[in-house]
């Protein structure tokens, strides 16, 4: 398979600089549209609209190794996270806080409401049922991001949840947070636990969502 790694303005990266995941030439397992009325064209719009009609957008943000040409996959790009212009993926997050054993789970996600100058990253901790939910616990979080990864990709805000939304296969439905938390409204019939998508929305107002952590006020 013809597969790049293209930056924003449809150019190769010949850094290992993150970008999309693209295939420039057909592969024998390529749709050619998808069925139903409108098929052709959200076919076209989901795969052909970012590059042009003879490059395939798989909608996935990676990296390549310039010395071992191996493929890291960093999540979703549709999901991506562009903080001070810094573009990577949450899955870089979850590979760091994995390894804390009191994390049961979690969820990244960008907010850039319309009267922000910045994206900032916000990271979403569950955690389990006997781990103590301190500031200290952040800050050890942030420091591990900061240290395995760069300073760049430490979250500027960090919030204990009960709960994180999935798909009904068990995937984190990142796009839902993210759109919720920048004030957007979402359908929740591919959620398995709808009424987790409720918690999320006091964290468009940021700031009081902020005190409201800080002075221990009760966690949804």
């Amino acid at each position: 398979m013809a597969v790049d790694v293209l930056d924003s303005d449809g150019e190769s990266i010949q850094s290992e600089e993150p970008g999309e995941l693209v295939c420039k030439q057909p592969f024998p397992s390529q749709p050619i549209t998808f069925w139903g009325e409108g098929g052709e064209e959200a076919y076209k719009n989901s795969y052909f609209s970012m590059f042009g009609k003879s490059v395939w957008v798989q909608g996935d943000l990676i990296r390549i190794g310039q010395r071992t040409r191996g493929i890291q996959m960093l999540g979703r790009s549709d999901g991506v996270l562009n903080p001070a212009g810094v573009r990577f993926g949450s899955a870089e997050i979850y590979n760091v806080i994995r390894n804390f054993v009191d994390i049961e789970d979690s969820v990244c996600v960008g907010q850039r409401r319309p009267h922000d100058r910045d994206e900032s990253v916000l990271l979403f901790l569950k955690l389990k049922a006997n781990a103590k939910k301190t500031k200290a616990f952040k800050e050890q979080v942030n420091e591990e991001i900061g240290k395995t990864l760069t300073r760049r990709h430490v979250p500027r805000h960090v919030f204990y949840v009960n709960v994180i939304p999935h798909s009904i296969v068990g995937k984190k439905l990142e796009i839902l947070v993210k759109n919720i938390v920048n004030g957007r409204k979402v359908k929740s019939n591919v959620v398995v636990n709808p009424e987790s998508l409720k918690i999320y929305e006091r964290f468009f107002d940021l700031e009081k969502a902020i005190i409201d952590e800080d002075w221990g006020a009760p966690k949804l």
